[in-house]
């Protein structure tokens, strides 16, 4: 059975983001509050922020070079947050999880609009790149959608069963590949139309019971 899992959010906390774009704003030289850095993360309103600081300092003007060096600035300060974090980057229950699922023969890949070179190299830094078959990620200059991902994610790993993710444009990539949906409480948190959703969880538990029971 195969398994696609959201990365940011749904297996790792999302406070690496927020603690890495905190950071990316300080090199910037703007100045963030982090009750605003939690909601501008759940529309990328924060986006804008950064590349007009881009352009203040360099006089760059074209957008996808923006995009480029502002994602540049995200990995290094993600890849810095998750080598002093280490095992706290997980919610609680997400090693187990993948361990049991993995070990059960589960076929597992993440789609995930984080750059690809910030996920990887995260998950070599955690010792658990060995439970994935495989990582979908974004190119620099965000370039893809979610849909595109979970695409991606099929072709290389075979039709999934599941998308699991925290965003409801997650459940809409799933719903794109035919996939049934399950929604976690535990990210982002918000799921206005919950037709999306096949299942809500609330916990790791919840999440293996389902694949486990409709396996």
């Amino acid at each position: 059975m195969h398994v696609i899992f959201d990365w940011d959010g749904t297996l790792a906390r999302k406070d690496v983001a927020e603690e890495a774009s905190m950071r990316r704003g300080d090199s910037l030289g703007v100045a963030m509050d982090k009750e605003w850095m939690r909601e501008a993360q759940k529309t990328h309103a924060h986006y804008k922020v950064n590349k007009d600081a881009i352009e203040k300092y360099t006089g760059i003007t074209d957008e996808k070079l923006k995009t480029i060096m502002m994602t540049n600035l995200f990995q290094l300060h993600y890849l810095a947050v998750v080598n002093e974090w280490k095992d706290k980057v997980f919610f609680e229950g997400i090693k187990d999880m993948l361990y049991t699922l993995r070990d059960e023969g589960y076929k597992i890949s993440i789609a995930s609009t984080i750059r690809e070179d910030i996920i990887k190299p995260s998950l070599n830094v955690l010792g658990v790149e060995k439970y994935f078959d495989s990582v979908h990620g974004n190119n620099a200059s965000l370039d893809y959608s979610k849909n595109d991902l979970v695409g991606m994610a099929v072709k290389n790993n075979g039709k999934a069963a599941y998308m699991v993710g925290d965003r409801e444009e997650d459940m809409v990539g799933g719903r794109s590949v035919g996939a049934k949906t399950i929604f976690v409480t535990w990210g982002q948190g918000e799921l206005n139309d919950k037709s999306l959703a096949d299942y809500v969880v609330n916990s790791t538990e919840e999440l293996v019971s389902i694949l486990k029971n409709e396996r």
